[in-house]
């Protein structure tokens, strides 16, 4: 899942983990952090809990294939999130969760008008932007499927053949 460990970006592919693991975003305003995920990236609501009605202690989103919580980072037995113990461990300031997209540049543009901040914008792999919630996401092309790779795969009486 790790894309480029050496220096100082970590990018952390999180859609190679697989549709059932996600990881946890903390928060002071999940409400707030939630309709910005909502705005910049597209992201579905797929889960909420909330403490009492109105207070929401957190949301379960998706972008795509990658899902992740995003909950308030107030409240008894909250630790620090997976992502920033990673950081931690690489030595590195940030881990950067890839989102392919289609379009890196209108998405980076509405990230910043909404609060963010560019932190790398390599032309040629992605553009790292760090939102106002002081996570980290790097900005990747989404690669078209080709019929080659797409037709690699025969069925033939039932069973897949490559």
């Amino acid at each position: 899942m790790l894309l480029n460990a050496g220096g100082r970006k970590v990018l952390l592919n999180w859609e190679l983990a697989g549709s059932d693991r996600y990881f946890t975003i903390k928060v002071a305003d999940v409400r707030a952090a939630g309709a910005f995920y909502e705005i910049v990236f597209g992201a579905l609501e797929l889960s909420r809990r909330e403490a009492r009605v109105g207070v929401q202690l957190e949301l379960g989103l998706a972008i795509g294939r990658t899902r992740f919580l995003v909950s308030c980072r107030k409240g008894p037995g909250i630790e620090q999130p997976a992502l920033s113990l990673l950081a931690q461990e690489l030595d590195a300031p940030f881990i950067a969760v890839v989102l392919p997209v289609e379009d890196r540049e209108s998405i980076a543009a509405r990230a910043i008008e909404n609060g963010a901040l560019i932190t790398c914008h390599c032309t040629r792999d992605a553009i790292i932007i760090a939102d106002p919630f002081a996570s980290h996401w790097a900005l990747v092309e989404r690669k078209p499927v080709t019929h080659r790779r797409a037709s690699a795969l025969r069925i033939q009486d039932g069973k897949t053949l490559h």
